[in-house]
């Protein structure tokens, strides 16, 4: 048996497994350990995490959604955190932070964001800011703050406390010289907030509960900016006062860090492997990896051949909290498109997640078994109508699926051919086999009118029919651009936004295709998130793509595309011997209006209207619960 599932001690602990469902930031906080949140993190627990570690929560009030009262009064939360997870068998860590410059600012009165120095930073790439240097006064009621939010989650039971020395927060402010640019004592010895910190967390503490630190183990092409953050860590290790590191990269004080900290598909699987390999060659204390730790089998290969001691599998335990009682064969996989976690926090939204549709609301009573099997036929294969179908399935119903092509996945599937989503076929495959062993019948290449439709005897009729695009004549749909030839030269156009175009367009120039991509909106890939848009445009940038934003497509002639500027009203033209259009798509729903009235009718997914996969996998869910009985989730003991 891998070292994966064996127990490892951490101070005064000892972590049932190797697996840690790690820190990060949910929307569902709301100024405390709401009902919600406790539920998500016990359903980490409940799945087999040995480590559940909570989102960062701020040690001085008015910063983020989840500040630590002073003075006792965040016990009674801490104390339902610990309820809620250790009846599971895991250890729950509080992870502490101040992020300085890169606060939001919930309190009252004028908001001033304080950092080492006065460096702008451009916070998930948003409007620039200017952070006040903090003073004397100012960076005492932080380390007091460490101190009393590490006694308070010692006092309600907590096991331990994990320091967020990382990501560009206040602390890691202070130790890069990018952004401590002071001349004080602060400026001389980078070190000494971090010091200040771990002294007074451990005065206050001691040695009763675990103490850790997340630090930044490199930075991904800059050997020299790697060398001196592991030789920080190194300095952070020698005081003895750590009990783990927990190894990471990237920060959020501009978009391309932002991209870095939370990597996508584009990145490989381990994507910090080595930052880990090379700290733990010389630490005294365990060694936690994160980034895109995306299986079991990785994780186990990832300790096995000493790049770890734990795994930090935050993203692949939100698609499946059951990850670590699963046979990796039917586990819920984690594919990288950041579309219902990080694209909808960096929103302001509550996470979900795009293949799971029960993370992030597991309070939601999950499907019972029913009474009354019902025969459910699902018109249409995407993911919208395969966890329709998985889900009534799962119930006990009878689903037929009929699918007019002759595969599952809809556009997911079309996307999945594009550079850097393949993995997007990995959880398509996932949901077909969930729907195969539960009984569905798929039937493939199969056109159905409403006629055909009602000829399979329904009781219930849910319609997933996706949606079609509208390009124009003369023009190529997006979706029909990798499998229709065309000349050399292509026009990329995208009124849509999102990532269909951006991905396409490195479909098109890794077949060798000159591509110029032109776009009415603001900025390439408006719509999508930037963690995935902005490595996306630099790569097709470093491949000679040229863009032109705020243009609009007036015609194509005689190998030509002409372009009107919008803010100017000069046109001029571009090469191309086609023109790949992405426009806003509309609805696939003709048998709709066939069938209402005639049977049970539910229209889900981009047939309702023409959203993304987290809507679409949502509905199919939701649709499916209401077919039936439910029963409670998670219960927070």
């Amino acid at each position: 048996m891998s070292l994966l599932y064996t127990p490892l001690r951490l101070g005064p602990r000892t972590a049932p497994n190797r697996i840690v469902a790690d820190g990060h930031g949910t929307g569902l906080a709301r100024g405390t350990f709401s009902p919600e949140l406790l539920a998500y993190l016990a359903a980490r627990a409940a799945g087999g995490a040995g480590i559940v570690i909570t989102q960062s929560a701020c040690v001085t009030a008015g910063h983020g959604d989840l500040p630590v009262l002073p003075e006792g009064r965040m016990i009674p939360a801490f104390r339902a955190l610990a309820d809620a997870v250790h009846p599971h068998g895991s250890l729950v860590f509080v992870r502490l932070e101040h992020p300085g410059a890169q606060a939001v600012y919930t309190g009252s009165g004028t908001p001033v964001a304080h950092g080492a120095s006065p460096v702008p930073l451009r916070l998930l790439g948003n409007a620039p800011g200017v952070p006040h240097a903090a003073d004397d006064a100012f960076l005492t009621d932080v380390i007091r703050g460490f101190a009393d939010s590490a006694a308070q989650a010692k006092a309600a039971g907590i096991d331990g406390v994990e320091l967020h020395f990382a990501h560009g927060d206040l602390v890691e402010q202070f130790l890069d010289e990018e952004t401590n640019q002071r001349g004080d004592r602060w400026g001389d010895d980078p070190l000494l907030l971090a010091r200040e910190i771990l002294h007074g967390v451990r005065q206050a503490v001691g040695r009763r509960i675990v103490v850790g630190a997340r630090v930044t183990g490199g930075v991904p092409g800059d050997r020299d900016a790697t060398n001196r953050k592991q030789q920080t860590v190194r300095e952070l290790l020698e005081l003895g006062m750590l009990d783990y590191v927990s190894v990471t990269a990237g920060h959020y004080a501009d978009a391309r860090g932002t991209a870095g900290a939370i990597p996508d598909a584009s990145h490989p699987p381990a994507v910090w492997a080595e930052f880990g390999r090379r700290i733990r060659e010389g630490s005294p204390v365990p060694v936690m990896l994160a980034g895109r730790i995306t299986s079991a089998p990785l994780a186990a290969s990832l300790i096995d051949d000493g790049a770890a001691d734990l795994v930090a599998m935050t993203r692949a335990l939100v698609a499946d909290p059951d990850l670590p009682r699963k046979d990796p064969a039917q586990v819920r996989p984690c594919v990288g498109i950041q579309d219902g976690c990080w694209g909808r926090l960096a929103k302001g939204q509550p996470l979900r997640c795009a293949f799971n549709p029960h993370a992030g609301r597991e309070l939601l009573p999950l499907p019972a078994p029913v009474r009354t099997e019902r025969h459910v036929v699902v018109i249409g294969a995407g993911p919208a109508g395969l966890e329709a179908a998985r889900s009534a399935a799962a119930q006990g119903h009878l689903v037929t699926v009929v699918e007019r092509s002759g595969q599952v996945g809809g556009q997911v599937r079309i996307a999945s051919g594009t550079p850097y989503r393949h993995e997007l076929a990995d959880v398509l495959d996932w949901q077909e086999r969930q729907c195969r062993s539960l009984g569905v019948a798929i039937q493939l290449d199969r056109d159905v009118d409403a006629n055909g439709v009602l000829a399979l005897r329904p009781d219930v009729v849910i319609l997933a029919t996706g949606s079609r695009g509208t390009a124009l004549d003369g023009e190529i749909d997006v979706r029909e651009a990798l499998t229709t030839p065309m000349g050399d030269h292509v026009l990329v156009y995208d009124k849509w936004g999102g990532r269909a175009a951006l991905s396409v367009a490195e479909g098109l120039v890794a077949a060798g295709k000159r591509v110029v991509f032109a776009t009415p909106l603001t900025f390439p890939g408006q719509g999508a998130d930037e963690t995935v848009r902005l490595p996306s445009c630099l790569r097709l940038g470093a491949a000679g793509v040229r863009f032109h934003a705020t243009v609009t497509l007036t015609g194509l002639a005689g190998g030509e595309a002409w372009l009107r500027d919008d803010y100017s009203g000069r046109s001029f033209s571009e090469r191309a011997d086609a023109v790949v259009a992405s426009r806003p798509p509309q609805p696939a729903d003709e048998l709709a209006e066939a069938l209402r009235g005639r049977v049970e009718l539910h229209v889900i997914g981009d047939a309702r209207s023409p959203r993304g996969v987290t809507e679409a996998t949502a509905e199919g869910f939701e649709t499916a619960r209401l077919l039936g009985d439910v029963i409670p989730s998670v219960q927070v003991l």
